[in-house]
């Protein structure tokens, strides 16, 4: 992953292109060194490969009714038991707001955009912290592949990120209460540093495993997602920077609930995470992304609303 030298140094990012992942299913970055590892977490679609909203949990399919358009939002408290980054209940507030579209019965498109609406007195970050768009196209009943991208500001350091993320997804029934949500992908994140002219990337596996329980008015869901890398650069200081790449593994936790009053349209959902990302005693293997880029818990309340066709679940 990547060391840091100095303070705020100006930097700008540029995605390398994702290459196909196939599947059987569908930080703060101080005056000090730190490395990047696990797929960058700064926009909700690119954290994991679960479908990119609560809505999708209360079906066994993967896209919106044709014609429909779905808009919602959450807040999310962002919370942190790691030294020198303890953060309480209410000290960080990002606000996530999203779209999705479904284009006719063959394609599923999504953006979405993340703000940053509370911080401590001691930040001076932007509002404006990413945002994210891509596709999901089903092969017939249980199968799906989504392409997404995201970019977004680097945490207490000037600069860009941009992530693009491909991968396969299924959705197997075993009853009609349960299903599973599985996927399998393939994600390449890449940093350009002004007072750095080497490139910086990261290549990874990215794997993910969803039971959801419930249909029709509520579901329940608990989920884990888990990146590999599987190469990256540079894997050494340069001759002016102490910066170089050496990423490791992570670990999420999901679990969530929505709930979808028949005939109104509307969900209303709760999802708490749990983040596994480095040790900010060994800044080296943290983020430079306030969402998910350090050890943390997030706590997401949001609500979302459907318009057009009405949907067959709600009949």
């Amino acid at each position: 992953m990547s060391r840091q030298v100095g303070g705020r140094n100006k930097s700008r990012a540029w995605l390398g292109l994702a290459g196909v992942g196939i599947a059987s299913a569908g930080a703060p970055a101080q005056a000090q060194e730190i490395k990047l590892t696990g797929p960058l977490a700064g926009a909700p679609a690119a954290r994991g490969l679960s479908s990119p909203n609560p809505g999708s949990k209360i079906t066994d399919d993967f896209l919106l009714p044709s014609g429909q358009l779905e808009i919602g939002g959450e807040i999310v408290f962002l919370t942190s038991d790691e030294p020198h980054r303890e953060l309480e209940l209410t000290d960080v507030g990002l606000l996530r707001l999203r779209a999705r579209r479904a284009v006719g019965d063959f394609v599923e498109l999504f953006v979405g955009t993340e703000l940053l609406v509370k911080e401590p007195e001691a930040w001076d970050e932007p509002t404006w912290q990413s945002a994210h768009g891509g596709l999901l196209v089903p092969f017939g009943h249980r199968l799906a592949m989504s392409l997404q991208g995201a970019g977004g500001e680097l945490f207490d350091e000037p600069g860009l990120w941009w992530q693009v993320q491909s991968s396969l997804m299924a959705k197997p029934a075993i009853g009609r209460w349960a299903r599973f949500e599985l996927g399998l992908g393939h994600s390449i994140t890449k940093l350009d540093i002004d007072q750095d002219p080497r490139p910086f990337w990261i290549e990874e596996v990215v794997a993910h495993a969803e039971a959801q329980l419930g249909e029709r008015e509520f579901a329940a869901w608990l989920g884990v997602d888990y990146s590999l890398p599987v190469a990256s650069g540079p894997d050494a200081p340069g001759r002016t920077s102490a910066r170089f790449l050496d990423p490791n593994v992570g670990l999420n936790l999901h679990i969530g609930g929505v709930i979808s009053p028949r005939k109104s349209n509307w969900d209303l959902f709760a999802i708490y995470s749990v983040v596994d990302r480095g040790d900010l005693e060994r800044p080296e293997t943290t983020l430079p992304i306030l969402d998910g880029g350090f050890d943390q818990r997030q706590l997401a309340i949001g609500v979302q609303h459907r318009f057009g066709a009405e949907s067959p679940d709600h009949e």
